[in-house]
């Protein structure tokens, strides 16, 4: 992976997940299909390198990460509101770890522990549910976006591992 090597904003993306990655699996975990998944977020962010798209770089890592919680078990349910089982509204839905996924503003209200997620980001964690990670670089998203999917993801795991 001689590009994210080459690449300082890369490397610091990478090293990132790595970061989260080490924390999810341990030593003697054996896993091939997470072991894949890394490789193949390794391969994307190779192929990345150098091109300057920092946003992509930001989308395909928030998928590797969304795809490997998933893959351990840790899956954010994004279909229906966790609590009432309802439709989600496109606006004013909530993001809780401890119920494990988005709640409707209903039941979201009653809830210390949760953070406002938008529509697109609900959107776009279906897309990595949905899809193999070699199609991540083709979503676009708008910055707010992709800070508000960081904080989803960053709550999770900080859930998770404390």
């Amino acid at each position: 992976f001689l590009g994210i090597k080459s690449d300082i904003h890369v490397l610091e993306k990478v090293f990132y997940a790595f970061g989260i990655f080490s924390r999810m699996v341990t030593d003697e975990e054996k896993d091939e299909k997470i072991f894949e998944l890394l490789i193949k977020y390794l391969g994307l962010m190779d192929t990345l390198a150098s091109g300057g798209k920092n946003m992509k770089m930001d989308i395909v890592t928030a998928g590797f990460l969304i795809k490997l919680l998933d893959e351990m078990g840790y899956g954010i349910e994004v279909d229906k509101c966790v609590k009432c089982r309802g439709k989600l509204k496109p606006h004013g839905n909530f993001f809780s770890p401890e119920q494990g996924g988005i709640l409707c503003e209903n039941c979201g209200k009653s809830l210390l522990r949760k953070i406002k997620i938008g529509h697109n980001s609900i959107k776009i964690i279906r897309l990595f549910l949905a899809n193999k990670i070699d199609n991540f670089s083709k979503i676009e998203a708008e910055e707010k976006t992709i800070r508000n999917l960081k904080s989803v993801i960053s709550e999770e795991i900080n859930w998770i591992t404390a």
